[in-house]
């Protein structure tokens, strides 16, 4: 890859991304599937989900009264081709489980957790798609 055009990939990936936890957390979840390859895989909270079809199953079944909020940081992305990319970065994550207030507003409370997130990108005939994604907690709210 030419070094002009990897800040061009860097930025398309962190704003791929960036969309993808936002649709999570806004609940798109055809927005996420679009972001993946179509064989692509998320190993989230010990379940390997492959392929748009299940993630929209997977989160189909996602409580409407869980609400989240996710901050990306600390993100590198490592060009290993002009078709290959891989991410690691910082999650932070908030959950509330409850109806928000009058406003549509949920509580706040100390994050419920930070994970340490990598990510590979592909480039498809679509752009920069995700095909794999995985995390590990760092840390996690005690109860």
């Amino acid at each position: 890859m030419e070094t002009t055009d990897a800040p061009l990939a860097e930025n398309e990936i962190r704003k791929q991304l960036y969309r993808f936890f936002l649709a999570l957390d806004e609940r798109q979840f055809d927005t996420m599937t679009q972001i993946m390859t179509p064989d692509g895989l998320w190993r989230r909270a010990g379940i390997e989900i492959r392929g748009g079809g299940m993630l929209l199953e997977v989160m189909g079944k996602r409580g409407a009264d869980r609400h989240t909020r996710h901050i990306l940081s600390n993100m590198i992305i490592d060009m290993e081709t002009a078709e290959a990319a891989t991410a690691r970065f910082y999650s932070t994550a908030w959950v509330y489980v409850g109806a928000p207030d009058e406003k549509g507003v949920c509580p706040i409370d100390i994050p419920s957790s930070i994970g340490v997130y990598t990510a590979k990108f592909a480039r498809t005939e679509k752009g920069w798609q995700m095909a794999d994604l995985r995390s590990k907690p760092a840390f996690k709210q005690q109860k």
